[in-house]
C-alpha cells in the first residue's frame, strides 16, 4: 500500500505506544476534517493545516496557505456530507507521516453518493499537533449534480 517506499509491519506487529497516540491523533485529524467542513467552520478547517499547507483537488488544483484552503472551505460548507473510510498510515517518523484513506460524498437531502474517491497526505507536527501538509484529493467518482455543486 506504501507509495513512499516504507516497509509496513506484518499482521498482528506491536507497535511502540508513541506511535500508537501519533496514529490515533492522525485519525481524530480524519475525522475533524470531515466535521469542520460540513458543519460550516472553515477556520478551524484551515487551521488543520500547516501555515504553508496545500490542498490539492484533482479537479480544481491547489489552494497554498491556510488562507486559500479556508476561503474555498467557505464556499463549500453544507453542501455535502463527508465520510472517510480505511484510513492507512504507512509512516509516522519523528515530526512526519504519511498516510491514506477512502473518502465518499454524500448528499445532506437524500444520503445518495455523489463522489468517491481517496486522500493521500503527507502530515506535519507543528507545536505538538498534527497537521495536514499536502493533502492531495482524487476523484475516482463523481455525479454530474456533484460536478455542478462542485463548480461554485
Amino acid at each position: 500500500m506504501s507509495t513512499h517506499g516504507d516497509e509496513q509491519p506484518g499482521p498482528g506487529a506491536v507497535r511502540p505506544p508513541t506511535d500508537l497516540a501519533d496514529r490515533e491523533a492522525i485519525r481524530e485529524l480524519y475525522a475533524r476534517y470531515c466535521f469542520f467542513v460540513d458543519v460550516g467552520r472553515p477556520d478551524l478547517f484551515a487551521l488543520a493545516f500547516t501555515e504553508d499547507g496545500v490542498l490539492w483537488l484533482s479537479d480544481r488544483g491547489s489552494y497554498r496557505g491556510r488562507d486559500e484552503i479556508e476561503a474555498h472551505v467557505g464556499r463549500r460548507t453544507g453542501k455535502t456530507l463527508h465520510l472517510i473510510h480505511n484510513v492507512a498510515i504507512d509512516s509516522v517518523e519523528d515530526d512526519v507521516a504519511y498516510a491514506h484513506a477512502y473518502f465518499q460524498l454524500i448528499s445532506p437531502e437524500d444520503a445518495l453518493c455523489l463522489a468517491y474517491g481517496t486522500y493521500d497526505d503527507a502530515l506535519r507536527r507543528v507545536g505538538g499537533a498534527w497537521c495536514w501538509h499536502r493533502k492531495k484529493v482524487n476523484y475516482m467518482f463523481r455525479t454530474p449534480a456533484y460536478a455542478e455543486i462542485a463548480a461554485t
